[in-house]
């Protein structure tokens, strides 16, 4: 498989040869790009989706669980994601309904009411280099990204931990 993993803007891309099924046989290789989308197709320092993110889930922990920020944030950097740990700690022996329950109220809880009106760029808002000169719009930027995903003639495929209806929300925020 030939694999490209996209940072946008970054535009930095990975590639791996082959890979292989189950049985360890090697594939017919192809083309896949992957797109991370949290903090990567847009400047987190302009959008604070993220902040709000790590805000909500700080406020959720101690709201809810009883859990300090310190231990919320130890979960993260121990599980990966705050979700998994919770899932891999708290929420370890629960029956399935009610590990979907804690799920779904955590997911609400924190992701529903995210500000997405700072994705979609403003037409005087520019970037510019280290020299100070303005070298294209973050109008441009999402354009550019667009039109470059509208073309690709590989599959994309979209990695994030985050709920899929927060992911839609980004990219309709992003228009």
């Amino acid at each position: 498989m030939r694999f490209f993993y996209l940072f946008v803007p970054a535009l930095m891309a990975a590639q791996c040869q082959s890979h292989f099924t189950a049985d360890n046989r090697s594939s017919k290789a192809s083309t896949l790009v992957l797109l991370d989308v949290d903090n990567t197709l847009y400047h987190e320092k302009e959008a604070e989706i993220e902040a709000q993110i790590v805000t909500k889930t700080h406020l959720y922990c101690q709201e809810i669980l009883g859990l300090t920020k310190e231990k919320a944030d130890e979960l993260y950097h121990k599980y990966g994601s705050t979700i998994e740990g919770l899932k891999q700690t708290l929420w370890k022996n629960q029956p399935k309904e009610k590990l979907q329950t804690h799920l779904d109220d955590f997911y609400q809880t924190v992701y529903k009411n995210i500000d997405m009106s700072k994705l979609l760029p403003r037409a005087d808002d520019a970037i510019s280099g280290s020299t100070g000169y303005s070298h294209t719009t973050n109008c441009d930027r999402h354009t550019l990204l667009r039109d470059l995903l509208k073309a690709c003639p590989y599959p994309i495929s979209i990695a994030s931990n985050s709920p899929s209806w927060h992911i839609q929300k980004v990219f309709q925020g992003m228009g």
